[in-house]
């Protein structure tokens, strides 16, 4: 089942990298990735797409939240599109 992940982070150089990598570790495929930067406020928003199950998902979501730099993450699952 689908899984809607949503991350924002502070921008740093490395913030792409180390949330795919996170995925690929767990070996959560992701199917659809969005990046937009906010300058504003000098964050990062990225929406991914994810291909598994609700638990693994909310497990990611858990260690995504620990990672440096995370303001929110939140999980959305595939039945309800996220706004």
């Amino acid at each position: 089942m689908k899984q809607f992940l949503s991350v924002v982070l502070r921008k740093q150089s490395d913030t792409l990298v180390r949330l795919t990598g996170l995925c690929y570790r767990r070996g959560v495929p992701i199917e659809s990735l969005s990046y937009a930067t906010e300058p504003e406020s000098g964050t990062v928003r990225i929406m991914a797409v994810l291909n598994c199950g609700q638990p693994t998902a909310e497990q990611l979501r858990r260690q995504v939240s620990n990672l440096v730099n995370v303001v929110g993450a939140s999980l959305t699952d595939g039945a309800v599109a996220p706004n």
